[in-house]
């Protein structure tokens, strides 16, 4: 059946051509290692018969005409503000006060002031309205095409952390989610939870920047904020990797995680008895080109700024079609993977092990159907 453009499928692709050692099931490991090799082995072969019962997917096919016009120029617009427009207005606080003058730089600071002590303005209506579809909703029909395969569905009386994985250049596909998280998934929107997103805390920095991002459902990528919605009973989505993942670059041939440390989500998942989801994103490092490591603005140069100014990101260069911050029109698969669940006696560690064994299972039984099967994963 379709609705507004979107196909759900009754079933998915089975394969159970996967790898993972051949670990017998113990009451005990001797080392996190060992049960990250079971948790692999178990979820890489389990749950097919649930997978082709429960999962489904949302096909979203290139348009044709003025639309797919609409929707080029709708990319070029958003990334031309992400990429230009935020760094600008963040340079603002810096530059005014030697351009324009103390007047001009007050009445700046002012602004900063009243919007940065506003309440939270997040409205669920917004993000359904047309006026929100007819510009966000284009990074999906932009890419040609963009698939989302889910595997399972979520019991929306349960509260996630939806874990999204590569970053990317410019994380275009959680943009997507942000823009289609009653799409997506429709079960909680139905229940009448959300689904909010955690993002680099600087872009709320921005004056007036920082109202626009929280009608749209973002937060910022904080303890507090985070905390403060799933004690609430909603759902959180990060992107896990983070800066430091940016920093690692990307690559033709593998799709660096940043990874292997980066344990607070699952800390945050055991304080608040959420579960994790993981989401997979092939193609999410092909749409812009590689930034080059070495030089001025290279990765080596945004890790030193990193460390030293705090997270200020890797805003430019951004390079895509014609040499601007336009991504490439590449295919895009996303698969969300069965939630992983905190049991009785979970550590921080063996729930970051399970984690990364259900992540690294969900790959391997996608990759080969996904429009970049040569593609390694690498954990960091």
């Amino acid at each position: 059946a379709c609705v507004d453009d979107v196909c759900f499928p009754e079933a998915v692709v089975e394969r159970d051509d996967l790898p993972g050692k051949n670990l017998e099931p113990s009451s005990s490991f001797q080392n996190v290692e060992d049960l990250a090799a079971f948790s692999f082995q178990q979820a890489a072969t389990s749950d097919q018969k649930n997978c082709a019962q429960n999962g489904h997917t949302i096909h979203y096919e290139r348009p044709s005409g003025f639309r797919d016009i609409w929707a080029c120029g709708s990319v070029f617009g958003l990334f031309v503000f992400l990429c230009f427009i935020v760094p600008g207005l963040g340079m603002c606080l810096f530059v005014i006060p030697f351009t324009h003058g103390l007047y001009y730089y007050g009445m700046f600071l002012s602004a900063y002031l009243v919007t940065q002590s506003m309440p939270e303005c997040y409205f669920r209506a917004y993000k359904r309205s047309i006026v929100f579809s007819i510009v966000l909703k284009q990074l999906v029909y932009y890419m040609s095409p963009y698939t989302v395969l889910r595997e399972t569905m979520l019991d929306p009386k349960e509260k996630y952390i939806i874990c999204w994985h590569p970053h990317g250049r410019v994380f275009y596909g959680f943009g997507a989610l942000v823009s289609l998280s009653h799409e997506w998934f429709p079960e909680l929107e139905r229940a009448g939870r959300d689904i909010f997103a955690g993002i680099n805390d600087v872009m709320f920095r921005m004056p007036f920047v920082n109202i626009w991002l929280q009608m749209c459902g973002t937060i910022p990528c904080s303890k507090r904020s985070l905390e403060s919605k799933l004690s609430r009973g909603d759902s959180v989505a990060l992107v896990v990797g983070g800066i430091e993942e940016i920093l690692e670059g990307t690559f033709d041939d593998k799709d660096v995680l940043f990874l292997v440390e980066r344990k607070g989500f699952c800390k945050l998942a055991l304080d608040q008895g959420a579960s994790l989801v993981p989401m997979f994103c092939f193609g999410e490092n092909s749409i812009f080109a590689h930034t080059p490591r070495g030089g001025l603005f290279g990765l080596d140069w945004w890790r030193w700024a990193n460390r030293t100014f705090g997270k200020v990101g890797v805003p430019f260069p951004v390079v895509g079609r014609a040499g601007l911050p336009f991504p490439f029109r590449r295919p895009m698969l996303v698969v969300v993977g069965p939630a992983v669940d905190p049991v009785a006696g979970d550590t921080v560690d063996s729930l970051h092990a399970r984690y990364v064994a259900a992540l690294r299972a969900l790959h391997a039984r996608h990759l080969a159907a996904s429009p970049y099967p040569d593609r390694r994963l690498v954990l960091v």
